[in-house]
């Protein structure tokens, strides 16, 4: 988009990607290429991009961050995909009064059994393995608990499936570990669980955090990446320190002895959701951004 500034003789240029997490496509690249080649005399140059945390940050900030004379407006894109899901999956699937009991039946698990589920591909950054010995630490005392993993390896034959089973006999939780598979029915299996847990190391968004919190469930999780984001600590779950697994076990075993804290938080997430990762919210930021480069106030 580009206009001309009613203060000065420049043309305004705005471009505007939502690019959360990589690779770029080659459209970016390009774009970016033009933006470094603007002449400043002639032309302002803005772009409105998801920047992500200092720790992590979004491809596009990353490939256009030092650029000079370049004036970036940050803007959440994080609900691009959590509006994917529900253009893919429908929005009627997001339905936390999806019956637990079937899923539960198919599975095997009691109908007042704990259930915790982690839904992501398999590999070492989203933290299944610590998760395994976080609820090594549970099970003691509560023996009924399971430990749903959704998902399948990434890469494919990556073989650590087979070294978190393998973890699962080690530390003697076999029993109440159940691998899936890839599933395509992730909000009944979400509506089957208690708890959503993904401790995944430096994560951009979190897709399935937004899911659960639209399922009414409260997440686990570590406080690093682009979590903090998505999931309020103390209000739709509980954050600890990164690879703390004495920390995240600990935070497990509070929400599974307190119902009314995991009904309270998954009320408060599913309202978030509602409100912060829909599509009408990232078209009123974008709006905002091209009122603010265009010089105009808002007719509201």
């Amino acid at each position: 988009m580009a206009n001309r500034s009613p203060d000065s003789s420049k043309l305004r240029f705005l471009f505007v990607h939502t690019a959360t997490r990589p690779p770029l496509g080659a459209d970016t690249w390009i774009q970016a290429l033009i933006i470094r080649h603007l002449d400043r005399s002639r032309h302002e140059v803005n772009v409105a991009c998801a920047t992500g945390p200092e720790s992590q940050p979004t491809p596009t900030f990353s490939a256009l961050g030092d650029i000079p004379e370049l004036s970036i407006k940050p803007v959440n894109f994080g609900s691009e995909l959590f509006a994917k899901s529900l253009v893919e999956r429908g929005e009627a699937a997001w339905d936390h009064s999806t019956d637990p009991g079937p899923v539960r039946a198919d599975l095997g698990i009691a109908p007042d059994a704990p259930v915790v589920i982690c839904v992501a591909r398999i590999f070492r950054g989203k933290g299944q393995a610590l998760l395994i010995q976080a609820l090594a630490l549970l099970t003691r005392k509560l023996p009924q608990i399971k430990l749903l993993i959704v998902g399948q390896d990434y890469p494919p034959k990556n073989n650590h499936t087979n070294e978190l089973r393998a973890l699962c006999a080690e530390l003697g939780v076999t029993g109440n570990v159940i691998f899936t598979g890839l599933r395509s029915d992730v909000p009944r299996l979400l509506a089957a669980a208690d708890i959503l847990a993904m401790p995944s190391f430096q994560e951009p968004f979190g897709l399935v955090y937004a899911e659960a919190m639209a399922m009414k469930k409260p997440v686990i999780a570590f406080d690093n990446g682009g979590t903090p984001e998505v999931v309020e600590h103390e209000k739709t779950g509980l954050l600890s320190p990164q690879d703390d697994v004495p920390a995240l076990a600990a935070n497990l075993r509070r929400l599974v002895k307190d119902p009314e804290l995991r009904t309270r938080m998954g009320e408060y997430g599913r309202q978030r959701v509602e409100t912060r990762f829909v599509p009408r919210r990232l078209a009123e930021d974008v709006a905002r951004v091209y009122t603010e480069v265009m010089g105009r106030t808002s007719a509201s």
